[in-house]
């Protein structure tokens, strides 16, 4: 399962983040570890969610403890400091930060992972070093994120996300499997992080990310299901088509000696045909984004030497199947480089119901027990 982590300032935040359903609360702003500041904060708290926050020496990391925060999020020094936020200090969860726009960083990460874990700590959360630096996804795409996921999963870490993520962002990453995903400008009016906390945006933030009792019903559901099930009849065969053409990337693909050890441009052409809602599209919650068709075709054209264009052809038409909304796909791949023109395949797949309901209720078709 993964956690919606909010960043908070002030306990009126943190109330209305606890009300909205956030999973955690992440210390953020000028009190740091200020234990006359956040008192009234760590009591209105207390029992009632857990509180992450951010230190940089292991004298703030007692500070910390003392004050019962629970998780640590401590940026990566690949010196010898890393060892000084071992076991004495370590409070229920330590976290090491890794910053995206660091390549140097990234690159020493294989080295340090047993460092981290000789250390006691349980995972990794990417982040850009400061606000001005982008977003996470400006610096990291999918494919490298779900490789570094992999890696930190092999390690025995989990693994969690920040960086001006915003709502779109959510159907990209959760397929990663991530522990956590932090958010911060998002919540707020109108998408600053020194603006005032919005309910309704952090609602939709809630209800994109699934707990552990399911998806969330919004309140406005409730109040128009008569409605929305006369609507739902009406409009039960129609279908919405979410596309994305000309899409060209270098891909290692091929069974021919010549094809071994090289990459050839591949183009992809996907339609997705979409269940239609039962109700009008209000926001992200009601959205299949183009950027998952995009990001799985990434994803497959990174993984390494594939011999057939039918089976990426098929491996994506899987992937995109596995979407609950998802009724049938329209793939088309060509290989460019072969002659002046285009050898290829297409291929059209539909949703199988009982594939369907294993996907959501596993592998009996039934419900599972909660």
């Amino acid at each position: 399962m993964t956690d919606f982590v909010a960043k908070i300032t002030d306990r009126d935040e943190a109330e209305i983040a606890i009300a909205s359903g956030a999973d955690m609360l992440e210390l953020s702003g000028p009190q740091k570890l200020d234990a006359a500041l956040l008192q009234p904060l760590l009591a209105a708290v207390a029992g009632r969610s857990t509180l992450a926050a951010y230190v940089g020496t292991p004298s703030e990391a007692a500070d910390a403890r003392a004050l019962r925060i629970g998780t640590l999020l401590i940026d990566v020094d690949p010196g010898p400091a890393l060892e000084a936020f071992a076991a004495p200090l370590r409070p229920t969860s330590s976290i090491a930060v890794v910053h995206a726009d660091n390549p140097a960083i990234l690159a020493s990460l294989p080295e340090i992972f047993p460092r981290l874990v000789r250390a006691g700590f349980g995972g990794i959360l990417v982040d850009v070093s400061s606000r001005g630096q982008g977003r996470l996804l400006d610096h990291m795409d999918i494919a490298a994120l779900a490789s570094l996921a992999d890696v930190c999963g092999a390690a025995g870490l989990t693994v969690g996300f920040s960086g001006g993520l915003e709502a779109p962002d959510i159907a990209r990453l959760l397929p990663l499997r991530p522990a956590t995903l932090h958010f911060d400008k998002a919540l707020r009016e109108p998408h600053e992080t020194t603006g005032r906390y919005d309910p309704k945006a952090m609602r939709i933030i809630r209800d994109l990310i699934p707990t552990g009792s399911g998806e969330r019903a919004l309140p406005s559901q409730a109040d128009r299901k008569i409605d929305r099930r006369l609507h739902a009849e009406a409009h039960r065969d129609e279908t919405d088509r979410v596309f994305v053409h000309d899409v060209v990337l270098p891909v290692a693909i091929g069974v021919y000696d010549v094809e071994q050890g090289r990459t050839q441009r591949v183009r992809f052409n996907v339609d997705v045909e979409i269940r239609r809602l039962d109700h009008h599209v209000a926001d992200m919650r009601d959205v299949f984004s183009y950027d998952l068709i995009l990001d799985s075709i990434r994803l497959l054209a990174g993984r390494g030497h594939v011999g057939l264009v039918e089976t990426l052809a098929e491996d994506l038409a899987g992937r995109l199947l596995a979407h609950p909304r998802v009724e049938n796909v329209t793939i088309r791949v060509e290989k460019l480089d072969v002659i002046e023109g285009a050898v290829g395949v297409e291929i059209k797949r539909r949703r199988n119901a009982q594939s369907a309901l294993r996907q959501l209720f596993g592998k009996s078709g039934e419900t599972p027990a909660r």
